[in-house]
């Protein structure tokens, strides 16, 4: 067998060595291969090509012939790198944004987590993956009632809203979370999980109780105002 090197011609220059390489393995050992490379026509157009090849041996086991079949890829190639290119925006539009979200799968077990969240539990959103809740968040927080709830959420297909969900973050430091969680379904698993997206509302809180203490006093001075009148 020998063989022909014109389609090289057509090689992109930057996958000629990994074409070679494999082309001279394969002719090497006799095998089948199979892998993408780069094509530029003759006028200019540069388009991704899957190739399969397969050797063909006679009854001593000599090989006597080599098949191929060049597939033309482009559209897909570049469908993937379109998708691709989606889910690395939509990720970093999710570690940016300032609310938390995280998804939990029945056992408590985080399948997903943005990078605000993953750091208020002091790791990066790659590291607290396949972490439960136990393991993950601050020991003083009540995992137990938080599993209880996802539990039942995943079971019922209903979605739960917390209006004010204490947490206490690594240096024990109560906040308040509007949490909002949901039953979610993980593409290409078909595995049911809890989706929550917490929005921190500690010093939306924190002013609506000055607020409320301050009306408090404003009433109880206009009461003993009222009393001391009525003595004059």
């Amino acid at each position: 067998i020998q063989p022909g090197d014109l389609w090289l011609e057509f090689v992109h220059p930057d996958d000629m060595g990994k074409v070679k390489k494999i082309s001279e393995e394969t002719m090497k050992n006799y095998s089948d291969s199979a892998y993408f490379h780069r094509i530029i026509r003759k006028d200019g157009t540069v388009r991704s090509v899957h190739v399969v090849s397969k050797f063909e041996f006679d009854k001593n086991g000599m090989p006597v012939s080599i098949y191929g079949v060049i597939h033309d890829v482009t559209d897909l190639k570049l469908a993937d790198e379109k998708l691709k290119q989606s889910e690395a925006n939509l990720k970093m539009i999710i570690n940016l944004i300032p609310q938390h979200i995280f998804a939990k799968d029945y056992e408590g077990r985080f399948v997903f987590a943005n990078k605000s969240f993953a750091l208020m539990c002091g790791m990066q959103p790659e590291e607290i993956v396949t972490h439960t809740m136990r393991e993950a968040m601050p020991y003083n927080n009540n995992t137990d009632k938080y599993l209880e709830q996802d539990k039942k959420i995943i079971a019922t297909g209903e979605q739960h809203v917390e209006p004010a969900v204490v947490f206490y973050d690594l240096n024990g430091k109560e906040r308040v979370f509007h949490t909002i969680k949901v039953p979610y379904t993980l593409p290409g698993k078909n595995e049911k999980v809890v989706l929550g997206i917490a929005q921190d509302i500690t010093e939306q809180r924190r002013i609506e109780i000055e607020r409320a203490n301050i009306l408090a006093d404003m009433m109880l001075r206009n009461n003993v105002m009222e009393q001391f009148s009525y003595i004059i």
